[in-house]
């Protein structure tokens, strides 16, 4: 009985996320609320919320809001996109293809959350410049940074979470990795470009303005941009090295939004209007639903199922690859991560090259979250950037008509990958 009503609330939440009648953060709070309130489980309580709400996503987000929130204070993007606009000449598909390239290669070493909150502000002066609808631009850095993310270890949060599962080290996992990530992006590029032709036919006269502007004349408060930069150095630094430093991420951002704030004697109140609440309260609302799906058992029985599968080993490694992506793309990568990597390690030793599991979840975790709002944390806060900047509102629908292209682009791709490796292993 409890499975069915916990998979209602699911199938109503989404429902009406689609719709998109009620704002998301409403939705997915009053869902998480509402599970609260039913007691599903007893780890399910307010008192041991650290246990189902990732704070330490929750602490990047805020971190990385308040950071960008100052360094936008300084002029610091107009200064980025002037200089992004004079290397490309005006051409502004040359600029969209930078910024594409840019994001996925910052993404394979930080992380597609990070890599959002950096370059909106710039797809933001871009599109205003030229004046057409920034979605569009945002959706394709969205999903270059995703791509770019399932490079490596660092890109993205499931990849943390299987690399440390399986034991495999930064050049093991790059190594693996690399290739079908940069088919992708190539396929991906050549989807977009084809897709949005018109961006090629945009004058170089409508970014007159941004030509024109003298890079070092963008900045405001030249002391607070140099301090400001010093410090989100040290934040990407960090991120690199945390493993090594063994500080999560979330305290580095933290950390560094602190001390921007004290060096540039900032007034949180102010900055505080940066940080996207809407995507916040989103978040925490969804890791209750998804927690409770957990707990009741529904994830964990497709992940069973699976295990049980009396079928050629080479289409339980693609069969991982498929749910685990199609899954996440709905419920999320993480959670969908975290339910899969134990059925991984119990079928280690049980087919031949058990190892290539690992690479089919990580596949299909990172590539299957490009399919919708949930399915990675930088998309809702890609979609909360749009809104909040515009206040259009970014339809469900419409994501899910793009993202469903470009992760089936992408888990078509890693399928093929992992049967050329199948067979010459």
């Amino acid at each position: 009985m409890i499975t069915v009503i916990v998979l209602t609330i699911f199938v109503i939440t989404y429902a009406l996320i689609m719709q998109g009648k009620y704002p998301r953060s409403v939705v997915a709070f009053a869902a998480g609320i509402i599970i609260l309130l039913l007691k599903i489980s007893p780890e399910l309580t307010v008192e041991s919320v650290g246990e189902y709400v990732d704070f330490n996503t929750i602490g990047l987000l805020l971190g990385m809001m308040i950071i960008v929130g100052v360094l936008k204070s300084t002029g610091f993007f107009e200064y980025v996109t002037a200089w992004i606009v004079k290397i490309s000449k005006g051409r502004m598909l040359r600029i969209t293809l930078l910024m594409l390239i840019a994001g996925a290669l910052l993404s394979s070493i930080l992380d597609n959350v990070t890599t959002i909150l950096v370059f909106a502000p710039i797809v933001f002066l871009i599109a205003d410049s030229i004046q057409i609808n920034p979605t569009p631009l945002i959706l394709a850095l969205l999903f270059s940074a995703n791509i770019g993310g399932t490079a490596t270890i660092l890109g993205d949060p499931p990849n943390l979470l299987i690399g440390s599962a399986a034991n495999a080290g930064f050049i093991q996992f790059s190594s693996v990795m690399l290739w079908p990530t940069l088919i992708v992006l190539a396929v991906f590029i050549l989807y977009f470009r084809r897709k949005n032709a018109y961006i090629a036919k945009i004058p170089s006269e409508k970014l007159e303005r941004l030509l024109s502007i003298d890079p070092s004349k963008a900045i405001t408060n030249e002391k607070l941009f140099k301090q400001s930069l010093v410090v989100f150095v040290f934040v990407i630094l960090g991120f690199l090295l945390h493993s090594v430093l063994g500080y999560e991420p979330s305290l580095i951002a933290l950390s560094g939004a602190i001390a921007i704030l004290i060096l540039g004697k900032g007034n949180f109140q102010t900055i505080s209007l940066e940080i996207e609440w809407e995507t916040i309260f989103f978040f925490i609302g969804l890791f209750a639903l998804t927690r409770a799906l957990k707990d009741v058992g529904v994830t964990g029985a497709v992940a069973t199922a699976i295990s049980q599968m009396q079928v050629s080993p080479i289409f339980i490694v693609l069969t991982v690859l498929w749910v685990s992506g199609l899954l996440s793309g709905i419920i999320g990568a993480v959670p969908i991560t975290t339910v899969f990597i134990p059925i991984v390690q119990s079928l280690q030793g049980t087919i031949p090259n058990s190892y290539e599991l690992w690479w089919a979840l990580a596949l299909g975790a990172s590539l299957g979250g490009n399919t919708s709002f949930s399915g990675a944390a930088a998309n809702m806060v890609a979609v909360g950037l749009v809104e909040k900047n515009y206040k259009d509102k970014v339809k469900y629908g419409a994501f899910l008509r793009e993202g469903i292209v470009v992760s089936l682009i992408g888990l078509t791709v890693g399928t093929a990958y992992l049967a050329i490796r199948w067979f010459m292993l």
